[in-house]
């Protein structure tokens, strides 16, 4: 019979060889396959696609059905090293084996024509590209379910190196368990392809989408791909993210007509949400879609962090974890006389394999003056760990919370959320060092593995080295030759240089939970002795550096000269040494609070990251300049995974409440913010959002005098970096509530003293007792106050330096201004500020300048000025501050309630909050 080739169909691009002929008898031959033909004489085609054209084929040797892809690049054409670069590459990805791959059984080359071609294993199912446009989008269930499949199969191909390079619908193929096309939710994903992008350079269409070098299908490519970068299988996991998406919403997220166009739309990272939104998408997974599309691959989860956060989307996960949560709810209830609280996220976790808590170690030293040296011994080899990229290590500041030999492993573990649980011990006497480990299986609470070693004070860094190979080891982490060589490196020659470094270290995390200047100072101390005995310690540069932005940010502002010796230390030990992961830290954190610079502060922290996946502390500064730079589903997306790595720290909790305060979703900031109070009663932080979010909310003014329950009662003293344009932070927000009932004699006895007898601590008493008077309509009575602060803010601003930011005592000098009656004075200051921080350059505190220019409008006879302004603030991230149930109850919008536009604002519907 006679096999016809199907000629004129699909475009240009897509057509076989011209040497190929038009029909031929018996069918078409490469080597021992022989291309099917359908009933009506022609080809059996199954598909076509940039690579080549796919036919079913016989393999005449074996008698079996295969797959049978004719490559329409002209190997036979290049030169001899590239065509045995090309068959080098795909052998290796022949090479794998993995129930979710279609396995590729043969390459060859027909000679008549010089094609090559390879066949792989016959799928018999429809790929989901033609599956979303038969059917429809899926559901999320059937999604999840596709997804999980294709993580396990990326799982395996990492382990070969490889990288599929054109991940995308049209290369997924779904079958169901008969091995038939099917709507039957329970689906086989075969990827094909795999590996063969690169192996097989494609061209794009010379009409639109022409560009040199470029490898994959550009609507569901990665930024890598289209910058030519070197690729990894994050790469894939941007490509997989791209694919569910269209799974669910029947599109791609980024949309062109040309490589830049499509670039350029990834490049904004303006996901369109609403296609998401629209299609029912559940809140979790929505988040991990967002977080796979992160533009920066270091933003991205790996493979194991995917799988697990794709589980935890599940319906099954979800069932578990509301039949738990209705049962912690009934539990919550008998205990809430005991102040009872249990976080949902803590009752329902899938730890990975190769997840790890390292405990605090026990002190066992006769001289408890040596306990700095078991809790640096700890955090040495929990640092190690958190080096291997293949393994999740939950940071410090979440299993310091704990014992050293817990009485319950399995609670500790579950809520960590972790498989494995490090133990030890450490005896220090004279030069003499004793350390004891032990590595448990925390769900079976089951030993693995335990080491004891007897050793001189010398050789600790050998020590701690060997304990994190042996772990690694015994977890079966993949490590690089960069984290074998970092797990082997010792910070410094010096070991007395290594006993200071870990006094500064001590003391550093003393200082870190009381914020106390001396402290600080005294952990600087012991890092610049170290540093005395090696110049060389780099890891002793980053901390002092990192210690210096602490104590500038916390407790006292640094001069500019101090700012350049931290910035110094910190360029000196990444100098020193290149790909630690603590000196780009360091050096991120001085462009952050140091210089406000967000761009090469977040270069620096990526660079940490990527060094070091398991840094939670570099993530939360990542999420926190993704917010200031406005892009706040970013933020709460890197919030979220610093969470999983640190979940017992209270400030990641209440950064991911106050970014859905600002954003007005009430009921998210206060799950949050009362999960941070849960994890610490007395946290400030966590109780002023959490208050504001009941007055922002719902006007409840009781509500947020009950969230300050349990904090102590400490008026602020000096604030470093405060910028207290806004009412509220001048007076002090707990003494604002009384002003917001307009018991005004009642705040103003609260600052009836100064917090100290310090300079700052009397200007602090007067702008607070200026701002309720004026809010009192009393500026008369408090015009000799108001002259006294003028002349303090005045002489304050005159001796910063120009380089220095002015902008926060500059702008306090507004109210002064409104209570002197020189209205004009005090608008021009307010728009200065305002001009001077734009929302462009701070998402957060721009619009606090705008919340504080429109305050002042309102007080100075511009009313309609300010409800213009009041209106544009309730339609962006705002939520602090400015939402209608505040509108109504907050004396400092009295001068203007009776204007037509603010009444008709508090009558209208609350607008939606714009934000990416």
């Amino acid at each position: 019979m006679f096999c016809v080739l199907q000629a004129g169909i699909g475009s240009e691009e897509e057509t076989l060889h011209d040497s190929m002929p038009d029909a031929l008898e018996e069918g078409l031959r490469f080597g021992v396959y022989e291309i099917d033909c359908r009933e009506d004489g022609r080809l059996y085609e199954l598909g076509r696609g940039a690579m080549g054209i796919t036919y079913r084929a016989t393999d005449t040797s074996l008698q079996r059905k295969v797959a049978l892809k004719i490559i329409k690049t002209d190997i036979a054409e290049r030169s001899a090293d590239a065509r045995e670069r090309f068959m080098r590459e795909a052998r290796a990805a022949a090479a794998l084996r993995h129930e979710n791959i279609a396995t590729i059984h043969q390459f060859g080359m027909r000679l008549e024509t010089g094609q090559y071609f390879y066949a792989m294993e016959l799928i018999e199912g429809e790929t989901l590209h033609d599956r979303v446009r038969r059917a429809g989008p899926l559901d999320a269930r059937t999604t999840i379910e596709i997804a999980q499949q294709v993580t396990s199969a990326l799982v395996a191909a990492e382990k070969h190196g490889l990288v599929h390079r054109d991940l995308k619908p049209a290369n997924l193929m779904l079958v169901s368990p008969d091995g038939q096309t099917s709507n039957n939710k329970k689906l086989l994903v075969k990827i094909i392809d795999f590996g063969l992008a690169k192996a097989v350079p494609s061209e794009t269409d010379p009409k639109s989408l022409t560009h040199d070098r470029f490898v994959g299908t550009p609507a569901f490519a990665s930024p890598e791909q289209f910058e030519h970068s070197a690729l990894d299988v994050r790469s894939d996991i941007y490509s997989l993210g791209e694919t569910l998406w269209f799974a669910l919403t029947g599109k791609p997220p980024f949309a062109g007509h040309t490589l830049s166009e499509i670039h350029h739309a990834q490049k904004s990272n303006a996901l369109p949400v609403e296609q998401l939104k629209a299609a029912h998408v559940p809140h979790r997974l929505k988040s991990l879609l967002e977080s796979m599309l992160a533009f920066e691959p270091a933003s991205r989860p790996g493979t194991h962090e995917l799988a697990a956060r794709l589980q935890r989307c599940s319906p099954e996960a979800r069932h578990v974890q509301r039949t738990r949560l209705a049962l912690a709810a009934s539990l919550i209830t008998l205990a809430a006389a005991a102040g009872w609280i249990i976080w949902k996220s803590e009752l329902f976790r899938v730890p990975s394999e190769k997840s790890i808590a390292v405990l605090p170690f026990e002190d066992l030293s006769q001289d408890k003056a040596n306990a700095y040296f078991a809790d640096g011994t700890q955090n040495e080899i929990l640092t190690k760990l958190a080096g291997i990229g293949d393994l999740k290590v939950i940071s410090r500041t979440s299993s310091a919370k704990y014992k050293s030999k817990p009485e319950n492993l399995k609670t500790v573990a579950r809520e960590l959320g972790v498989a494995t649980v490090l133990e030890g011990s450490v005896q220090k006497a004279g030069d003499r060092v004793r350390v004891n480990v032990q590595l448990l299986d925390a769900r079976s609470d089951t030993h693995l593995w335990a080491k004891s070693y007897d050793r001189n004070f010398n050789d600790i860094f050998a020590v701690e080295s060997d304990v994190a190979q042996e772990i690694a080891a015994a977890l079966k982490a993949k490590l690089s030759s960069t984290q074998a060589n970092a797990l082997a490196a010792a910070p410094t020659r010096d070991i007395e240089a290594y006993d200071l470094f870990l006094k500064g270290e001590y003391e550093e995390r003393e200082a870190e939970s009381t914020y106390k200047g001396e402290i600080y100072d005294r952990s600087a101390s012991f890092y610049r002795q170290a540093l005395t005995r090696d110049p060389s310690f780099a890891l002793a540069y980053a901390r002092l550096a990192y210690n210096r932005l602490y104590r500038h940010w916390y407790v006292g502002r640094l001069t500019p000269a101090q700012l350049e010796e931290v910035k110094s230390d910190a360029e000196r030990a990444v100098a020193i040494a290149p790909d630690l992961p603590e000196a780009h830290l360091a050096l991120g954190l001085f462009h952050y609070w140091g210089r406000h610079d967000f761009d090469p502060a977040l270069k620096e922290f990526d660079r940490a990251i990527e060094l070091q996946s398991s840094d939670s502390v570099s993530r939360e500064f990542r999420a926190a300049i993704y917010r200031r730079r406005g892009e706040f589903r970013r933020a709460l997306a890197e919030f979220e995974r610093g969470i999983e790595l640190d979940p017992r720290d209270v400030w990641k909790s209440d950064n991911i409440g106050s970014t859905y305060l600002l954003l007005r979703r009430w009921g998210e900031a206060e799950h949050w913010l009362k999960h941070a109070l849960a994890l610490d009663p007395h946290h400030v932080g966590a109780a002023y959002r959490l208050h504001l979010a009941y007055i922002g909310s719902t006007g409840n003014i009781q509500s947020a005098r009950r969230a300050w329950e349990g904090v102590p009662n400490e008026k602020r003293t000096v604030t470093v970096g405060a910028y207290e344009i806004i009412v509220p932070q001048m007076i002090d927000d707990r003494v604002y509530l009384d002003v917001l009932e307009r018991h005004f004699p009642k705040a103003l006895k609260e600052w009836d003293a100064a917090p100290d007898n310090t300079v700052e601590g009397r200007l602090t008493q007067l702008k607070a007792r200026i701002g309720i008077q004026v809010l009192a309509g009393q500026n008369a009575a408090a015009e000799r106050e108001c002259e006294e602060a003028r002349v303090l803010l005045e002489a304050q601003s005159a001796q910063r330096r120009p380089e220095e930011d002015r902008t926060s005592s500059v702008s306090e000098l507004a109210w002064i201004y409104v209570c002197l009656g020189r209205n004009a004075d005090a608008l021009r200051v307010a728009r200065e500020a305002a001009e001077a921080m734009p929302i462009e350059k701070d998402a957060v505190l721009g619009v606090n300048f705008l919340v504080g220019l429109a305050q002042i409008e309102a007080h100075t006879g511009q009313s309609e000025q300010a409800v213009k302004l009041l209106r544009q603030l309730l339609t962006m991230p705002a939520g602090e501050y400015i939402s209608v149930a505040r509108l109504k109850i907050d004396p400092v919008w009295d001068p203007i309630r009776d204007n037509p536009g603010f009444q008709k604002l508090l009558s209208e519907p609350e607008p939606e909050t714009v934000y990416k």
